[in-house]
């Protein structure tokens, strides 16, 4: 899975998105890549995991200096019968540098490992 601009050998030079989902760097003009898709996939594990948008009480203007100054969701959100798993991984996938967040091939594994661990049980805490 890699972003459409990284696989056309682009850079995306405007903000084009939902803030709530943006990584850092897409706020502060740096190099959008895999890695972007990889923090936006955190955040959209947020909002499945915990129901509620990223960000939700925020407006959109000041969402992207939020991120870009290192805030993240508040992780008291996350039910407390979330796999730790799954909390690390999201953790790991918004770090605020994108050096640190793991590769979408390390993930995919990690991910179907949890749904296997959750047979039986929903996917998403009730």
């Amino acid at each position: 899975m890699r972003s459409q601009a990284a696989a056309e050998g682009g850079k995306m030079t405007a903000l084009a998105g939902t803030h709530h989902w943006m990584a850092p760097e897409v706020f502060i003009g740096g190099e959008y890549n895999e890695k972007v898709d990889v923090y936006s996939y955190a955040m959209v594990l947020f909002e499945i995991i915990c129901r509620e948008i990223p960000f939700e009480d925020h407006e959109a203007v000041s969402v992207g200096k939020l991120i870009a100054a290192g805030e993240r969701p508040d992780m008291e959100s996350v039910p407390p019968d979330c796999p730790r798993t799954l909390r690390d991984l999201m953790v790991a996938c918004w770090a605020q540098d994108p050096k640190q967040r793991p590769p979408f091939d390390r993930i995919v594994p990690i991910l179907r490992h949890e749904v296997k661990d959750l047979s039986g049980r929903p996917l998403v805490p009730q």
